[in-house]
């Protein structure tokens, strides 16, 4: 197997690996939350993935919509 590939496979597992950190922290932080704030953090939550979604629209596709 050739050295970049090998340094590639370490830089990726480091990569997972700080991504998995940073997903356990969210959700010890989420858990940590009264039950009151976490309801409405996940309807703001909602409403800001549609707001992503049309972002995401093609500016093309978007005047068709409104069109």
């Amino acid at each position: 197997m050739p050295r970049w590939c090998r340094w590639w496979r370490a830089w990726r597992h480091e990569q997972q690996q700080q991504q998995q950190q940073q997903q356990q922290q969210q959700q010890q932080q989420q858990r940590q939350r009264p039950s009151s704030c976490g309801v409405h953090v996940r309807s703001g939550g909602g409403e800001q993935g549609h707001v992503e979604e049309d972002s995401a629209v093609s500016p093309k596709k978007r005047r068709r919509r409104a069109g």
